[in-house]
């Protein structure tokens, strides 16, 4: 009988560039760094909190080994790039699914992903799903429930 891996299909795993990058705007998404946890202020007075070990690879493989979940599909998570709107948005999301794939690269058979998408245009969102699909090797799309509210 074969053993049975657990997988973690719903892990986050934020691209430390794109955390710090709302620290260095005026207009929101506006972050800051306090205590080891970028706090991002997003549209409606929402903040999100976001630690610096959501970031961390070795924090992220420790923490399945200590579960005994042998693989996990990663996704960015909030704050995503669709918050900056338009090209900016689209070229960040594009970053994100590039470093996710260099995770995966560098952990074979440790993780996959979900694509992200910055929702800057239709014809960059539906490229990245191809390209991430069809050459990052990604198994699905992630999408938040509450684009543009």
């Amino acid at each position: 009988m074969e053993a049975l891996i657990r997988i973690d299909v719903h892990s986050h795993l934020i691209f430390l560039d794109y955390l710090q990058y709302p620290a260095g705007r005026q207009a929101l998404p506006r972050g800051v760094l306090e205590g080891g946890t970028y706090f991002v202020s997003c549209a409606g007075g929402y903040q999100h909190a976001s630690p610096l070990w959501h970031a961390d690879v070795d924090a992220k493989l420790r923490s399945m080994e200590t579960l005994g979940i042998g693989m996990a599909v990663l996704s960015h998570g909030m704050p995503g790039p669709e918050l900056l709107g338009g090209n900016e948005a689209d070229s960040w999301a594009a970053r994100i699914n590039d470093h996710l794939a260099s995770v995966i690269a560098q952990y074979p058979g440790k993780f996959a992903a979900w694509v992200t998408l910055g929702w800057g245009s239709a014809a960059r969102t539906m490229a990245e799903i191809d390209r991430c699909i069809t050459q990052l090797g990604f198994q699905g799309v992630y999408l938040f429930s509450n684009i543009n509210q």
